[in-house]
């Protein structure tokens, strides 16, 4: 049983105030569990970030710790609240955590006291609270999107320049991909995903970028989640391939077993379009993707 300290915020984004929250959080004996509401917008002036953006940074500071995304239910305060308690799990003691914005109490928003019993909330502390997300996005307006690049440099782009123009340039970032195997019917799953450049969709091995500092397996159960919806029963290492010499780029592949199905944990645009394709080994080798055949190959 975990207690849980829970902190339900937008993270637009994660700053200052938000750290100070979580070592309160700590310091009164909880383990923080960060939910990211809505989680589904990104790219617009009050939503500029992605959940998978808000998610980055907040483990870029605390390593580890669980970040999970929260759907809105507008006008549906029971629903939202039940969908809060399947986060947190039944069985866990916990603590909702918020903070009374001024904001809030002016329009009437009071949706914590709302939605939970006041024996399940803890109001934090005025004095931790001391800025708010609006205000950096506001002094972010007034820095230059280059210097913003070089402030926080992502671990996949650089931004340099040349005496005429700014560009962006694509790092060497090692990667896993990997193959399904279903047991059962002894077929073989890849993804079917939208590739935005090509405007279609294609069949090729399941794949994500080493971006964490975790182990190379817990990389793949994790994307195997995120991508397919499928527990990893077990997983037997291909090998390590190049993909880019002039970068020193690895790929790591993989061949998953699947167990039971839990649901896909991803909320990207992009991936929530994506389904999985179950194949026979001789049809994999026809496809294009190198991954899939080296993977299907060695099986």
């Amino acid at each position: 049983m975990t207690k849980y300290g829970v902190f339900i915020g937008r993270f637009q984004p994660f700053h200052a105030g938000h750290v100070d929250v979580v070592e309160y959080i700590k310091s009164e004996g909880y383990t923080p569990l960060i939910l990211v509401g809505t989680s589904t917008l990104g790219w617009r002036d009050k939503d500029p970030y992605t959940y998978a953006d808000r998610r980055e940074m907040i483990q870029s500071v605390y390593p580890g710790i669980e970040v999970k995304p929260l759907l809105d239910i507008p006008g549906d305060n029971d629903a939202w609240a039940k969908s809060v308690y399947s986060i947190i799990g039944a069985g866990n003691e916990y603590k909702i955590f918020y903070h009374r914005k001024a904001e809030d109490v002016t329009n009437g928003l009071h949706y914590i006291e709302e939605c939970f019993d006041s024996c399940e909330i803890q109001q934090i502390p005025e004095a931790l609270y001391p800025i708010s997300g609006t205000q950096v996005r506001d002094v972010l307006k007034y820095v230059p999107k280059p210097v913003l690049g070089c402030i926080a440099q992502s671990p996949f782009l650089k931004i340099k320049r040349n005496d005429y123009y700014y560009y962006a340039e694509r790092l060497g970032v090692d990667s896993v991909a990997f193959i399904l195997y279903n047991k059962d019917t002894g077929l073989y799953g890849l993804i079917n995903e939208y590739k935005p450049p090509i405007d279609q969709f294609l069949i090729t091995a399941f794949g994500g970028s080493l971006d964490k500092p975790m182990p190379l397996e817990d990389i793949v159960r994790e994307e195997c989640i995120e991508e397919s919806g499928y527990e990893a029963a077990g997983i037997a290492t291909i090998g390590k391939h190049f993909v880019s010499t002039q970068m020193n780029q690895f790929c790591h592949l993989y061949l998953v077993t699947v167990g039971k199905f839990v649901g896909k944990t991803s909320v990207d645009p992009v991936e929530s379009r994506a389904s999985v394709v179950w194949m026979k080994k001789e049809d994999i080798l026809k496809l294009e993707d190198w991954k899939a055949k080296v993977i299907i190959g060695a099986v």
